[in-house]
């Protein structure tokens, strides 16, 4: 997945998208990953104790995504045996570019689980 969010970092870039990944690892193993992929343009956390990936509800042997727009609202997550399991990098665009033209200043009900806009 590391490789696949890199070669598409421009396409998530051009609706704002900033992908963070979590990996199941030391620090050195998460910096030997990433210098494995020439030129990752986002930040990579080392959780070797799975405590990040327990307080966002991942199982320590699963793999998931979380798509969330900029005020944190998670909007879908996706649990896989594996990364390679993971949804296409396409379908991340999809859900990236469908939040950045969002516009709940004006109004727009599309907010999840609420059915309308508003407290």
């Amino acid at each position: 997945m590391l490789l696949r969010l890199t070669q598409a970092h421009h396409s998530l870039g051009v609706w704002a998208g900033r992908p963070l990944v979590i990996v199941p690892a030391s620090v050195e193993n998460a910096a030997r990953l990433v210098g494995s992929v020439d030129g990752v343009p986002f930040p990579v956390l080392a959780d070797p104790d799975g405590d990040v990936r327990r307080r966002l509800g991942v199982p320590a042997d699963r793999a998931a995504l979380v798509i969330a727009d900029r005020w944190g609202v998670v909007y879908n997550a996706v649990e896989a045996d594996t990364a390679r399991d993971l949804p296409p990098v396409d379908e991340v665009i999809e859900w990236v570019r469908y939040l950045a033209t969002q516009c709940p200043e004006c109004g727009v009900p599309d907010e999840p689980g609420r059915g309308e806009w508003g407290p």
